[in-house]
Protein backbone atom coordinates (compact mmCIF):
# COMPACT_ATOMS: atom_id res chain seq x y z
CA UNK A 1 0.00 0.00 0.00
CA UNK A 2 1.60 3.19 -1.17
CA UNK A 3 0.43 6.43 0.57
CA UNK A 4 0.58 9.80 -1.83
CA UNK A 5 -0.14 13.28 -0.87
CA UNK A 6 -2.95 14.72 -2.39
CA UNK A 7 -2.97 18.26 -1.10
CA UNK A 8 -1.58 20.32 1.51
CA UNK A 9 -2.89 23.46 3.49
CA UNK A 10 -1.52 25.69 6.34
CA UNK A 11 -3.27 28.75 8.29
CA UNK A 12 -1.89 30.80 10.62
CA UNK A 13 -3.14 33.14 13.90
CA UNK A 14 -0.82 36.03 14.92
CA UNK A 15 -3.26 36.90 17.91
CA UNK A 16 -6.09 38.07 15.44
CA UNK A 17 -9.01 35.97 16.35
CA UNK A 18 -9.81 33.10 18.04
CA UNK A 19 -9.57 30.38 15.58
CA UNK A 20 -6.62 29.63 12.38
CA UNK A 21 -8.41 28.63 9.47
CA UNK A 22 -6.66 27.10 6.45
CA UNK A 23 -7.16 28.83 2.73
CA UNK A 24 -9.42 26.33 0.34
CA UNK A 25 -7.35 22.95 -0.19
CA UNK A 26 -8.58 20.56 -3.33
CA UNK A 27 -8.36 17.42 -1.10
CA UNK A 28 -10.55 15.25 -4.01
CA UNK A 29 -8.77 11.77 -4.13
CA UNK A 30 -7.71 11.93 -0.17
CA UNK A 31 -9.29 9.90 1.92
CA UNK A 32 -7.09 10.39 5.69
CA UNK A 33 -6.63 13.75 6.75
CA UNK A 34 -3.73 14.80 9.47
CA UNK A 35 -3.66 18.33 10.58
CA UNK A 36 -0.12 19.60 13.51
CA UNK A 37 -0.68 22.75 15.02
CA UNK A 38 2.26 24.00 16.59
CA UNK A 39 1.22 27.02 19.24
CA UNK A 40 3.56 29.03 21.32
CA UNK A 41 3.07 30.18 25.04
CA UNK A 42 1.08 26.60 25.05
CA UNK A 43 -1.59 28.90 23.23
CA UNK A 44 -2.58 25.54 21.45
CA UNK A 45 -4.74 24.02 24.95
CA UNK A 46 -5.80 20.15 25.76
CA UNK A 47 -9.65 21.32 24.74
CA UNK A 48 -8.68 22.64 21.24
CA UNK A 49 -10.64 21.31 18.68
CA UNK A 50 -10.57 20.98 14.87
CA UNK A 51 -13.42 20.71 12.31
CA UNK A 52 -13.51 21.02 8.47
CA UNK A 53 -15.76 21.98 6.19
CA UNK A 54 -16.91 18.67 5.22
CA UNK A 55 -17.77 17.74 8.74
CA UNK A 56 -15.19 14.95 9.43
CA UNK A 57 -15.01 13.81 12.44
CA UNK A 58 -11.39 14.30 14.28
CA UNK A 59 -9.19 12.86 16.96
CA UNK A 60 -6.59 14.18 18.81
CA UNK A 61 -3.47 11.63 18.10
CA UNK A 62 -0.49 13.67 20.45
CA UNK A 63 0.24 16.00 22.51
CA UNK A 64 4.09 17.35 22.89
CA UNK A 65 4.50 20.63 25.05
CA UNK A 66 8.34 22.30 25.99
CA UNK A 67 9.58 25.58 26.31
CA UNK A 68 6.64 27.37 26.17
CA UNK A 69 5.74 25.68 22.95
CA UNK A 70 3.32 23.28 22.25
CA UNK A 71 2.55 20.75 19.29
CA UNK A 72 -0.42 18.75 18.79
CA UNK A 73 -1.36 16.31 16.09
CA UNK A 74 -5.28 15.51 14.80
CA UNK A 75 -6.55 12.87 12.05
CA UNK A 76 -9.81 12.12 10.30
CA UNK A 77 -9.86 8.62 8.55
CA UNK A 78 -12.00 8.12 5.64
CA UNK A 79 -12.63 10.71 5.45
CA UNK A 80 -15.29 13.32 3.16
CA UNK A 81 -13.60 15.72 1.06
CA UNK A 82 -14.19 18.33 -1.69
CA UNK A 83 -12.49 20.24 -3.85
CA UNK A 84 -12.41 23.24 -1.79
CA UNK A 85 -11.77 22.07 1.42
CA UNK A 86 -11.03 24.38 4.76
CA UNK A 87 -9.68 23.14 8.14
CA UNK A 88 -10.34 25.21 11.78
CA UNK A 89 -8.43 24.89 14.78
CA UNK A 90 -10.03 26.81 17.61
CA UNK A 91 -8.94 28.42 20.27
CA UNK A 92 -5.58 29.22 18.28
CA UNK A 93 -4.43 32.46 19.17
CA UNK A 94 -0.31 32.46 18.27
CA UNK A 95 -0.58 29.29 16.43
CA UNK A 96 0.57 27.61 12.98
CA UNK A 97 -1.74 24.83 11.95
CA UNK A 98 -0.68 22.68 8.54
CA UNK A 99 -2.81 20.26 7.08
CA UNK A 100 -1.95 17.21 4.52
CA UNK A 101 -4.47 15.33 3.24
CA UNK A 102 -3.47 11.86 1.88
CA UNK A 103 -4.18 8.42 0.12
CA UNK A 104 -3.95 5.49 1.26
Amino acid sequence: MAIVLVATGSGFNNNTGPSCTTGAMNNTGANFLVAVAVGYDASVKTSATVTDSSSNSWTSLSEYSASNRRVCIWYATNATVTSSQTVTLTPAAQTFMSVNALSY
